[in-house]
């Protein structure tokens, strides 16, 4: 039986990695997961159950030795990091190069988007505001190790919020760009969730040269669902499927970890459509019948600006090479209207704020639009008073194996490194 090729990856902000849970049931490439970078305490103890080596906050990776708050420590007291920080290790520049860790040829992140995300109505100033500002830092990380790919993923209002400065950067690093916002609904989802999705790639990559982007792909051969295919409806939900909404245990278990670990993430079968598509064009498989969906050519200089964030406001799907930018039709399928399903009675996102409101939490019905979450959608609908969201429930709704995100050891706590 042949071997898979393999492509080493390091993923920063990776919170509980539907990127890693999708690669497992990837084909014909072997994503293997070098480490991860994450500074929430769930989500490390959670990394580290499943095997992946957890490195910290995302300045303390691949930074030089000298740097590094283990070194000295270490040193001194003979140690290994692991050993000193509660299963929390380092990699460092000289691990790179000196081939104790092999360098990664791909780099998957999902900065923080607080002062992006619709849920945060008191801030818009985009990737230079508060917690999104990481960004800044996360590119240091991709100029610094030149990965040949390189997979992001925030709000959809980085459209508005600094795509334009995510493209330029990445470009001047000689990365070709593709961008597109992708909602839930078209992989069978009864809800929207859209997000935008960046994928990058150098000349050591084989997608360079590939006449097919691979979000066109995605678009055109995964994204094909009709909403409530994959999940159902609440309406279409079985007994089984209802009794697992609420849980009365509203405390213990990590309930809420788990609750917010998942409202942070993205839905598991996108994540499977890019690298499942990445795998196909690196191994050579040909898509001769996909369409070419953003080859319009635009100039920067003709876009408007955003009143809050003051960048411009980018369009919603696009490719760039250099400096020259492209961009495509909306696809209403892969980034429909917030209305577009409404005769369906599209069903609410998990958002991360679910993790603290039980249904008892009546200020969730007050909440505009989709802003209520998961937990205000069901107090609404089905009228449930006591209990709250069931991690086990949350875990289907975001695609993840049911039970996935249970942790049984106690949380990891980064002794050293920002949290």
């Amino acid at each position: 039986m042949q071997t898979a090729p393999q492509l080493p990856y390091i993923e920063f902000c990776a919170g509980i990695s539907a990127f890693h849970i999708a690669s497992q049931s990837v084909k014909n490439l072997d994503f293997q997961c070098i480490g991860t970078s994450e500074i929430d305490s769930f989500c490390n103890t959670y990394l580290e159950q499943q095997g992946l080596n957890i490195f910290g906050g995302l300045q303390y990776v691949a930074c030089p030795a000298s740097e590094h708050p283990y070194a000295k420590i270490c040193e001194a007291e003979d140690v290994v990091p692991c050993e000193l920080n509660d299963g929390v290790g380092s990699l460092t520049y000289e691990d790179l190069m000196e081939g104790v860790v092999e360098w990664p040829k791909a780099i998957f992140a999902g900065w923080p988007c607080q002062s992006l995300s619709p849920a945060n109505t008191l801030e818009g100033r985009g990737i230079n505001g508060g917690k999104s500002d990481l960004y800044h830092d996360l590119m240091d990380k991709i100029e610094d190790l030149s990965a040949e790919l390189v997979v992001l993923e925030n709000s959809d209002k980085l459209t508005s919020g600094g795509l334009e400065i995510v493209v330029r950067d990445l470009t001047s690093l000689g990365y070709k760009v593709e961008w597109d916002i992708i909602a839930a609904s078209a992989f069978g989802y009864p809800y929207y969730r859209h997000r935008c999705f960046v994928v990058a790639y150098n000349e050591e990559s084989p997608l360079f040269s590939s006449s097919t982007k691979v979000l066109d792909i995605v678009a055109q051969k995964f994204a094909v669902k009709r909403p409530g295919e994959k999940f159902p409806f609440i309406n279409n939900h079985s007994e089984q499927l209802l009794d697992k909404i609420c849980t009365l245990e509203s405390k213990g278990n990590y309930r809420r970890h788990r609750v917010a670990a998942l409202g942070n993430s993205i839905n598991v079968d996108i994540a499977y459509s890019i690298l499942q598509t990445i795998a196909d064009l690196y191994t050579g498989k040909q898509f001769a019948d996909v369409v070419d969906c953003r080859n319009t050519p635009f100039l920067l200089e003709e876009l408007e600006s955003h009143s809050k964030s003051g960048f411009k406001k980018f369009p919603s799907r696009g490719y760039a090479c250099k400096s020259e930018l492209y961009c495509g039709e909306r696809d209403f399928n892969l980034n429909p209207l917030l209305n577009q399903h409404k005769e369906l009675g599209m069903m609410a996102s998990l958002i991360r704020n679910d993790h603290k409101n039980n249904f008892t939490t009546t200020s969730r019905l007050s909440r505009p639009g989709g802003l209520g979450g998961l937990t205000g959608f069901f107090m609404s609908e089905l009228g449930l008073n006591e209990g709250a969201l069931n991690p086990s429930y949350c875990e289907l709704y975001m695609g993840f194996p049911e039970g996935k995100t249970k942790v049984s050891s106690k949380l990891i706590r980064n002794k050293l490194l920002p949290n």
